[in-house]
């Protein structure tokens, strides 16, 4: 940060820090500190050294060289005037840049759980890289040696100019100093713009900065702990980052980690977008894709009971035994009672009715490995009571390894809750996520 820098200057440097945090630690003071300085010392400095530039020019003059191309002009109201006009264009220029983008930028709210290299606004940025060229312990070097010799050089200019040499000296300087600005930030530029993780951060950045705005127009609106609360406590924002650290390593989601990143290696999970949906539980049965990576192609369930009852079995079905193998599925997915698809199960609620009983029967013969609404503890398979809901999701997380799941069956897949891997309200978050279940603005 800019006060770690500030904390390098020679023998004043950590007392200035301290001043300026308002303490140990950053806080609130940090805040206070900060608007006070960017809004009350620095505009009031500005305005002192305009009144003393004043000041000096009305008692000394300009001192042009001869003979003066023009008479002098009033300083009022003719070099008012032009000041004036000056003001106004840099003031319109503001309003318009303001009105084109609805004010200033507004990121999201401020999160020490999440890393993020902050960029500074652009004509800060040649400092920014110039800083990258000084490692280590020699920041000082780049941060206050090095600008602290080029302000000398700018103040010694009027005396250097006196001569014509001199003049042209300054000239060569100034573009020089300018073509090193120019150069600096257009390399830090570029080397953002070829950064893929800092444009995948900024992604994230600019979509929880939308996220908030959404969740602060909830009926909730902001909680006393701030708006980044919402964002700790919202699935859409959460979730993909919570599978992205714990289950990416395994599974993906729609081919990724969740927030758009590839993992190194292959999946060795199934892909969980669309979890217990209709379409994905279609595909679980299809012979064509149960050994494919979507599901238990990654692991060593592509040899188990469940693949070989869809090679063997599933194929060949016949018409018939597939319509009620449909139906069943319509009933499984019905169980997870996913929001997305809440439309489509009121409306095909007698098959739904239908597919149960041929869950509990032996008909589609999924009762042969898993209970479904009774109690058979001799069955290997998963109970499927509930299946995908949010309870049954939880309870998986918690510990898959269970009697009710996978028991000693278990393929690699951690005891997130049993083994305190992830809290109560992470798994609820990834689950929620999961399922699709978040606040959506009302339209």
């Amino acid at each position: 940060m800019a006060t770690n820098i500030l904390a390098i200057t020679p023998v004043i440097g950590p007392a200035l820090q301290k001043v300026v945090i308002g303490g140990n630690d950053y806080g609130h003071q940090t805040l206070t500190r900060f608007f006070a300085v960017h809004a009350g010392v620095i505009p009031a400095t500005i305005v002192a050294l305009i009144v003393a530039h004043i000041y000096l020019f009305r008692r000394h003059g300009i001192t042009p060289k001869e003979p003066r191309r023009r008479p002098d002009a009033a300083f009022w109201p003719d070099q008012v005037l032009r000041d004036a006009v000056a003001c106004l264009a840099v003031l319109l220029t503001v309003l318009f840049f303001i009105g084109r983008n609805h004010g200033a930028e507004l990121g999201a709210p401020a999160d020490p759980s999440q890393q993020f290299e902050a960029r500074p606004e652009w004509y800060f940025l040649f400092l920014f890289q110039l800083l990258k060229y000084f490692p280590g312990g020699t920041e000082i070097w780049g941060a206050i040696a090095l600008p602290a010799l080029l302000m000398l050089a700018l103040a010694a200019m009027p005396w250097i100019g006196r001569s014509k040499a001199g003049h042209r000296g300054n000239l060569a300087f100034l573009c020089a100093l300018l073509g090193a600005v120019a150069l600096l930030t257009f390399l830090a530029i570029d080397e953002d713009r070829r950064n893929p993780e800092y444009r995948a951060a900024v992604e994230v950045a600019d979509r929880d900065a939308a996220r908030a705005v959404v969740l602060a127009q909830a009926p909730d609106g902001i909680p006393l702990t701030g708006a980044v609360t919402l964002l700790h406590n919202d699935p859409l924002t959460q979730g993909p980052r919570l599978f992205a650290k714990n289950c990416a390593s395994c599974h993906r989601y729609d081919g990724n980690d969740g927030l758009g990143g590839q993992p190194k290696g292959a999946p060795t999970a199934s892909d969980l977008k669309g979890f217990a949906s209709r379409a994905w539980l279609t595909g679980l049965h299809d012979p064509k894709q149960v050994a494919e990576t979507r599901y238990f192609g990654g692991s060593k369930l592509k040899s188990g009971e469940m693949a070989g009852f869809v090679h063997d079995d599933v194929a060949g079905f016949s018409a018939a035994e597939k319509d009620q193998l449909q139906k069943a599925l319509l009933a499984l997915s019905a169980e997870a009672g996913l929001k997305a698809q809440s439309e489509a199960d009121r409306h095909d609620a007698a098959l739904i009715d239908e597919g149960r009983k041929l869950l509990g029967g032996n008909t589609v013969r999924c009762s042969d490995c898993h209970q479904f609404h009774f109690e058979d503890h001799s069955l290997v398979g998963p109970d499927l009571t509930g299946y995908g809901s949010r309870d049954w999701l939880i309870a998986f997380l918690n510990n898959p390894a269970s009697d009710r799941f996978y028991g000693k069956a278990n393929d690699r897949m951690p005891a997130f809750g049993a083994d305190k891997r992830l809290t109560a309200q992470e798994i609820g978050l990834i689950v929620d996520w999961l399922r699709g279940e978040w606040y959506s603005s009302p339209r």
